[in-house]
């Protein structure tokens, strides 16, 4: 079945018309329609993002949520967005676990904050920063909507936001981390170097080229690197 109405599938063709008639303009509060995250409420852009509306948003990257987290877990959401990965992780460690969000944009942490609340999380903590290879200070850019921002790039619109490395904070170490850094993951990864040696841990990444698949493995040898679908890897510590 979820191949039936994975992204780019014909029933996701032919039902998509359809979903766009029936979404309301503007920002509204959804239900996850499918998937692992079936019931989570999100606050969207029901015209831009009803890829998470309708539950088919990175299928691949919910299948491996689901699967490596248990309760108690400590699952870290790298560009966490408007709390997608956030919640679905938040329910499966439980009141036990903890969940660590880290989203530097404004406008998309509003939104993260309001999906937290309405889905009564009390495992999650929101962090008001970007993940680098250095602390400090950055320019965040925008590209075609405002949920998409990256420390890479040269767009004439950007907002300075606080930086900070996986090594320098001071959090209980993550059984889970996933990466969506929109062309800085191997900054994110290079400022980790202690954190991601010194424990078995597992990493979802979003790499936006290639090439960075390659300077990743340079930079983690002693991980595995599984293809799970489009620009979407799992690395394993081993």
């Amino acid at each position: 079945m979820a191949r039936l109405f994975s992204t780019g599938s014909p029933a996701s063709r032919l039902l998509r018309p359809l979903v766009n008639r029936l979404a309301p303009e503007g920002p509204a509060w959804v239900a996850v329609r499918s998937g692992p995250a079936q019931g989570v409420r999100l606050l969207i852009d029901t015209k831009k993002e009803k890829f998470l509306w309708t539950g088919l948003h990175e299928p691949a990257v919910q299948e491996a949520i689901s699967r490596l987290l248990r309760p108690g877990m400590s699952f870290w959401d790298i560009g966490a967005h408007v709390g997608f990965f956030t919640v679905l992780g938040a329910r499966l460690v439980g009141d036990e676990g903890s969940v660590h969000a880290f989203e530097p944009v404004e406008e998309n942490r509003r939104r993260l904050q309001s999906a937290v609340e309405k889905n009564g999380c009390r495992n999650i903590t929101i962090h008001e920063v970007a993940l680098s290879a250095t602390p400090g200070e950055a320019v965040l850019h925008t590209h075609e909507s405002s949920a998409m921002w990256s420390l890479a790039g040269e767009s004439a619109e950007g907002v300075t936001v606080r930086c900070e490395t996986l090594d320098s904070l001071d959090l209980p170490p993550p059984d889970l981390i996933k990466i969506d850094a929109e062309g800085v993951e191997v900054e994110v990864l290079r400022g980790g170097r202690k954190l991601l040696s010194d424990a078995e841990r597992a990493l979802l990444v979003e790499f936006t080229t290639p090439a960075l698949v390659d300077e990743a493995r340079e930079l983690l040898p002693a991980y595995s690197f599984e293809h799970l679908a489009g620009n979407h890897w799992l690395l394993m510590s081993h």
